[in-house]
This record gives C-alpha cells, sequence and structure tokens, in this order.
C-alpha cells in the first residue's frame, strides 16, 4: 500500500512538472472520469487546466477527468467569464443553523462575469466529516423572466436542507444551468 501511495504522489509530481495549460475553448465541456466515459462535471468556457497526456481524441486533465481534444485550445479564448477557473458565480456562506429538524444556509452570490445572468441554477450540498454528501436542494437564484443578476451585483438566497443540522460538517455550493442575456 505505502508502495502504491508513493508512486502515486510521485506521478503527480512529475505530472506537474510536464503538465501543459490548455483551456476549455466552447461553452460547455464535459469532464469525464475515463475516456468516452461518465460524465462528472461541466467545465465553462475560457476555464484553465493543466493537460497531462493525450490518448486518442481524448486529453487527460489534472482534475481527474477527461475531455474532447477537440474542445480544448493551447490559446485562451474569449469568453463571458472573466475568472481563470471559468466560473461566473461566486459563493460566501453568510450563516447556517438548525430549522427545527432541517439545516437553513443563507448563500451571498455575486456574478463575477462580465455578463448580465437572465438564469442561475445552483446546488446547495450538506457533507458529512468524510466529505460525503448527506442531502442536497437545487434552486434557482436567478429566476427567467425575472429581475436578471448584473455582472458584479451580489444577491443573497437561502436554502433549507432535508438534514438535521448537527450532523452537517460543511456545506457546499455547485453552479447548476447558467443562461446570459444575449
Amino acid at each position: 500500500m505505502k508502495k502504491f501511495l508513493l508512486l502515486t504522489f510521485l506521478f503527480f509530481i512529475v505530472a506537474g512538472f510536464y503538465a501543459e495549460t490548455v483551456y476549455v475553448k466552447i461553452s460547455q465541456a464535459e469532464l469525464k472520469d475515463k475516456p468516452a466515459g461518465k460524465k462528472t462535471a461541466t467545465i465553462l468556457k475560457g476555464a484553465e487546466l493543466q493537460k497531462v497526456y493525450e490518448t486518442g481524441e481524448w486529453t487527460k486533465v489534472i482534475l481527474e477527468g477527461w475531455i474532447k481534444k477537440n474542445e480544448l485550445s493551447k490559446i485562451k479564448p474569449r469568453s463571458s467569464v472573466n475568472t481563470a477557473t471559468g466560473i461566473p458565480l461566486s459563493f460566501k456562506i453568510l450563516e447556517a443553523h438548525s430549522l427545527e429538524n432541517k439545516s437553513q444556509v443563507k448563500v451571498e452570490i455575486t456574478n463575477i462575469s462580465s455578463k448580465t445572468i437572465t438564469s442561475a441554477q445552483v446546488v446547495c450540498k450538506a457533507l458529512d466529516g468524510s466529505g460525503n454528501i448527506m442531502t442536497e436542494r437545487s434552486a434557482y437564484v436567478v429566476f427567467p423572466n425575472q429581475e436578471p443578476l448584473k455582472p458584479q451585483e451580489t444577491k443573497v438566497s437561502t436554502f433549507i436542507l432535508d438534514v438535521e443540522f448537527p450532523l452537517v460538517n460543511s456545506f457546499a455550493m455547485r453552479i447548476g444551468k447558467v443562461k446570459f442575456e444575449e
């Protein structure tokens, strides 16, 4: 077991030295667990990734997933998102507390893109001490056909999760669907 851990550690050290920076060049690229495998995440246009190696039409990135080679570029494309991570929203958990036998989480959400967001759905997750998801709640924080969220604008949303607050170790936020003003 120690040999395996040492080899894994050395692989990531060596991979870090030989990694090449690439950028997602399409609006959304699917991160896979292996070539043509299960989707593990969606990476937005402009996201900076470290390429470890290629095989066929697939590129291994340090995020521990696979993206089709034709969805990447060595040159950063123009993007509506103005961060190196390619994420249009930032989250700050303002408070979390017990609400009867549930957990209530108040979150500050900021549009960090350069475009107005007309619709945004996010997921709030309650995690146990091992980082496992106990429960999650998906909700619109910017509703379609209502007041949009302009660049650098902030709003506060509240999530109520079906898990007793004392059992939760931490909370995590994930972006779902986001639409920008045309």
